[in-house]
C-alpha cells in the first residue's frame, strides 16, 4: 500500500534570490553622485526630511543646526544643513547612534561648503566590528591653513592642505575615509577625486556598543574670532563592505 505524498504536482520551495544594489541609482535620483562608487551604502541622508532621523548638539555661543534652504547653498533637491558657531569655541552638531550592518571596511562621505569666514568642518564615524571599543575615523578641514587632519592615536595629523585656502570656498566639496575597523586602521581618504594613502595611520578608540553599533557625526567649529561662520552641509552617506 502507497504511503506519503505522490511525486508529481508537488511545488518547488527551493528558491534562491540575487540582489541587484540599487542605491547608487537611488541616490543619483535625489540630485548627487557618491564620490568614488566604491561601498555597499548601508545608510544615507540628503535632508529631505529635514532633520527628522538626526540627535542635534551645541556647544555655546553655537546654534542648533538647522534645515535650510538657502539659495545657492544646495546639491540635491532637499536643501542643506546650517551648522553655525557663531563663535570661537562654539559648535554645531548633528549625529546619529544607529544599529548598521557590521562591516570590516566602512565609510563616511559628506559634502560641505566652507562659507567666507566660516568655522572648521569635521566629521566622524565610530564602528564596532565586534562587541566591545568601536574605532573611530575623525577628521577636521581648518577654514584658516586649508589642512585637513586626522585624528590619530597619536594625535592630530595633518594629510593634505589646500594649494589655496580659497579653494575651500569655491563650492560644495565631496570628501570621504574609509577605515578598517578590524585592524583599526584608516584605510584612505578622498578629497574631490584625489585619493590619499593613510593606511600607516591608527585610529583612536570610540565608545563601546555592540557589534555593528555605529556613531557618525557632522560639526562646524569656531576657530577663532574671525572664522566662525556657518558651514553648509548636503548629504552623508554611510557605505560598507568597501574594497
Amino acid at each position: 500500500m502507497a504511503r506519503g505524498s505522490p511525486d508529481y504536482g508537488l511545488p518547488d520551495y527551493s528558491f534562491f534570490a540575487v540582489e541587484t544594489p540599487v542605491s547608487d541609482v537611488v541616490a543619483e535620483r535625489q540630485g548627487f553622485s557618491r564620490l568614488d562608487n566604491r561601498g555597499r551604502v548601508l545608510w544615507f541622508d540628503d535632508f529631505r526630511h529635514s532633520l527628522f532621523r538626526w540627535q542635534k548638539d551645541l556647544d555655546a555661543p553655537g546654534t542648533s543646526p538647522t534645515h535650510s534652504l538657502d539659495l545657492g547653498f544646495g546639491v540635491g533637491y532637499h536643501g542643506s544643513v546650517k551648522l553655525l558657531p557663531v563663535g570661537d569655541g562654539g559648535t554645531s552638531q548633528l549625529f546619529n547612534i544607529l544599529m548598521l550592518p557590521v562591516s570590516k571596511h566602512i565609510g563616511i562621505e559628506a559634502s560641505f561648503y566652507m562659507t567666507a569666514n566660516s568655522g572648521s568642518f569635521g566629521m566622524a564615524m565610530q564602528h564596532a566590528y565586534a562587541t566591545g571599543t568601536m574605532k573611530s575615523l575623525s577628521m577636521i578641514v581648518y577654514p584658516d591653513s586649508g589642512d585637513i587632519n586626522l585624528f590619530t592615536t597619536t594625535g592630530q595629523q595633518t594629510i593634505y592642505t589646500f594649494s589655496d585656502v580659497l579653494l575651500l570656498r569655491k563650492g560644495f566639496i565631496s570628501i570621504k575615509m574609509v577605515g578598517d575597523m578590524e585592524t583599526g586602521k584608516y584605510v584612505r581618504v578622498m578629497i574631490g577625486n584625489e585619493q590619499i594613502d593613510v593606511s600607516n595611520y591608527v585610529m583612536s578608540d570610540g565608545v563601546s556598543g555592540l557589534v555593528g553599533s555605529s556613531y557618525f557625526s557632522v560639526t562646524g567649529s569656531g576657530v577663532s574670532a574671525v572664522y566662525k561662520e556657518p558651514v553648509y552641509v548636503a548629504y552623508v552617506v554611510i557605505s560598507g563592505d568597501e574594497p
